[in-house]
């Protein structure tokens, strides 16, 4: 075969030579085998910003040990550094020495929790909503905590979480906090007043809520 051999493995060359008139033919053999690259001394290092519960909430570097390439795959593209931006589960880094071109085997690594960003939430901060009642919908696949006035609203599922808040007839203040299992979190503060509270005309015969810094 002319195929160089590139897998690990042990093999077997074999050379041939033919029988001929002075001499009977001899089958010539040897053995050899291609290894991995025994993984170096040093560790690979990893860094990124510590958040809660085991998670990062920044993109984690995995950089190699000095004289080295990097790589998540054997056959994958060697770097300087690999960048996650997402949680990656256990599994093996590889390594390239820049010298003589060796791969070392997989380099078992524990997972990485990553999660960068922070909640969102369907409103904006400061503004005021002239509406009986308003929805705003939470969103974040590691959702954790809603506070809403200081008080704890467990009432989500699967990340999303769907709040129907009154003005209860009149002005009422909102200030919605959001935080994630990684830490990240979102702060919120904004209105929800009636329609008559554009005017400023408050109805007769009616409780309404009221509130400082509003001319009524």
């Amino acid at each position: 075969s002319s195929t160089v051999p590139t897998e690990v493995g042990s093999y077997t060359a074999r050379v041939t030579i033919p029988e001929n008139e002075s001499y009977n033919s001899v089958v010539l053999t040897d053995g050899f085998t291609i290894s991995y690259l025994p993984a170096p001394d040093s560790d690979i290092d990893v860094s990124g910003t510590s958040g809660t519960n085991e998670y990062y909430t920044s993109p984690v570097t995995v950089e190699p040990p000095e004289g080295y390439l990097i790589s998540d795959t054997l056959d994958g593209e060697y770097s300087t550094s690999l960048v996650l931006s997402e949680s990656r589960e256990a599994g093996y880094f590889y390594l390239l020495n820049i010298a003589t071109g060796e791969k070392t085997a997989g380099i078992w690594s524990d997972g990485f929790l990553i999660d960068i960003v922070a909640p969102s939430i369907d409103a904006e901060e400061g503004k005021t909503y002239y509406t009986e009642f308003k929805e705003v919908t939470i969103e974040d696949k590691n959702l954790s905590k809603i506070t809403i006035n200081g008080k704890e609203f467990k009432d989500f599922k699967d990340g999303i979480a769907k709040i129907k808040l009154s003005s209860e007839n009149g002005v009422k203040v909102y200030e919605i906090v959001i935080t994630d299992l990684a830490g990240n979190e979102k702060k919120l503060k904004f209105i929800v007043a009636s329609e008559w509270v554009k005017k400023g005309v408050v109805p007769t015969g009616e409780s309404v809520s009221l509130i400082s810094d509003y001319e009524y």
